[in-house]
């Protein structure tokens, strides 16, 4: 569920609450530094595959099991101090290695910061909320300085002025079978693609190193930049082909990919992009 960001006032805090929260949010200070106890580096996991040149994949490979867990989201402290997982139901789960303390919240909300380069995910847990941060930031991991792709805030709101910070980094979760090439081969607007589609089906690539994709709209070749975040899949930009087309194939499949946001499933050779107005299914080609 995505939407503006009107968290704060649609879960009625009082004035003193909300001037706090804010302020937490704007400042860089952070309440809470848990140093003690055991550790867990995510950065020094083992990946049970065979070692990758790709460094995007290799880093995917660590948290293949959480992802078979329908994770579509993981963080960690740039200690090990802490975890934090979004499932692909929005349900946020925090743990400190340090207490031993989990929480588990309610389906959280999505939403997007007009001021920030930022998604926000908000929930409420049965004593209070939290409200988690991903900034499009690189994080440096630890020791290790491994790259993370994005810079990670939890804010947990334990009532009473109970306000506790978090920082690490974090990844989105993607299945490594998306780098493939993926023709539609079914498309919920139309029974006949042949002949929406005289010259050949379009046809997306999506390179996830770089998070680009290139394809043919049914008409012209196109390229453009996406995002993949585990059970969603963004398109950024399309940049069209040299060659104009007017064909309504292409216009239809060009306007889809305007959508912006996509459910995505992955079943074996078939991909599945998915709204409230669209549904096209792919198959995959060697």
């Amino acid at each position: 569920m995505r939407g503006s960001f009107n968290y704060f006032s649609q879960m009625n805090l009082n004035r003193p609450t909300v001037i706090l929260l804010t302020s937490l949010l704007s400042s860089g200070m952070q309440t809470c530094d848990l140093k003690n106890g055991k550790k867990d580096d995510p950065s020094a996991m083992d990946s049970t595959s065979v070692p990758r040149t790709d460094a995007w994949l290799l880093q995917q490979s660590k948290f293949e099991e959480l992802r078979l867990q329908q994770v579509d989201f993981t963080a960690f402290g740039k200690d090990g101090d802490w975890q934090m997982n979004l499932s692909t139901d929005r349900i946020i789960t925090f743990k400190s290695m340090d207490s031993g303390s989990s929480i588990v919240t309610k389906e959280s909300e999505e939403m997007l910061p007009a001021d920030m380069n930022a998604i926000m995910y908000a929930a409420e847990m049965e004593a209070g909320r939290v409200l988690v941060t991903v900034y499009q930031d690189s994080c440096e991991f630890g020791n290790s300085l491994e790259k993370w792709p994005y810079s990670v805030r939890v804010l947990v709101d334990a009532g009473k002025d109970n306000f506790q910070e978090y920082r690490g980094c974090g990844l989105y979760l993607n299945a490594p079978s998306l780098h493939d090439i993926w023709v539609l081969s079914e498309w919920n607007r139309f029974d006949d693609l042949k002949s929406m589609f005289p010259t050949g089906p379009p046809r997306m690539e999506f390179h996830m190193e770089k998070n680009e994709y290139y394809g043919y709209s049914g008409c012209v070749e196109i390229s453009g930049r996406f995002e993949p975040k585990g059970s969603k899949l963004d398109i950024l930009s399309y940049m069209p082909g040299k060659v104009a087309c007017n064909q309504e194939g292409h216009m239809a499949f060009i306007e889809a990919l305007s959508t912006v946001q996509f459910d995505l499933s992955l079943d074996g050779i078939y991909l599945r992009l998915s709204n409230e107005k669209e549904v096209l299914t792919f198959r995959k080609v060697d």
